[in-house]
């Protein structure tokens, strides 16, 4: 997502019903294990809301800093 040119580079994931839905994630064994990526799927799929916009075309895709920002804050968790 960080480095999209494009909506589906944007969108390539949902973070709400693919590998973070509530199925995948009661595979985990442990609520320990599974809080730490639970949380981070959801900022994912927030920042993935709030600046769709941003990237809603191909030709005038364009991730914001303050989306990278965040996107790096995520990962670093």
């Amino acid at each position: 997502m960080r480095t999209a040119t494009g909506p589906l580079e944007w969108d390539v994931v949902n973070f709400r019903f693919g590998p973070c839905s509530d199925d995948e994630s009661s595979e985990m064994p442990d609520d320990d294990y599974r809080a730490t990526p639970t949380q981070s799927c959801a900022e994912l799929s927030d920042i993935q809301g709030r600046y769709k916009r941003d990237c809603n075309i191909a030709f005038t895709c364009v991730v914001k800093d303050e989306a990278k920002a965040e996107l790096d804050a995520v990962s670093r968790t």
